[in-house]
């Protein structure tokens, strides 16, 4: 499958596994899902999403989907919770105004959905 997808838990391989577990089997309908800006033809990830679809290996995928989502539903609400109690917190930037700006990187899979760099410079007092 890493010649569909890079992450599993992207857009793209969530697609698929979902389809997968609704009962697609047909690899080319199953290649369609990939995200438009993949550069291979379609038959080169149909190849590769071939399969036995053993009822074995489809309960560990679905468990596996099921306790994903468990788990990405708890981030977003702990994401929540901690964005609310920030704003209890008192502002010690002084209005200093916005912190310097952080170097350039990617966005990190668990990275909080709220700009916690912001907060932690104005609970700080930045300088």
């Amino acid at each position: 499958m890493t010649e569909v997808v890079s992450d599993v838990v992207g857009v793209t391989g969530l697609a698929i596994i979902r389809a997968i577990l609704r009962g697609e089997r047909d690899p080319r309908q199953l290649a369609k899902l990939r995200h438009e800006r993949r550069r291979r033809t379609e038959a080169e990830p149909a190849r590769s999403l071939q399969g036995n679809w053993r009822e074995e290996h489809l309960f560990a995928l679905r468990q596996a989907l099921a306790l994903y989502e468990c788990y990405h539903t708890r981030l977003q609400e702990c994401d929540a919770r901690i964005e609310a109690y920030r704003g209890t917190l008192a502002d010690k930037s002084g209005g200093k105004g916005p912190p310097p700006k952080p170097r350039k990187r990617g966005r990190a899979a668990n990275e909080a959905r709220f700009d916690v760099r912001g907060s932690l410079f104005r609970l700080a007092g930045w300088t």
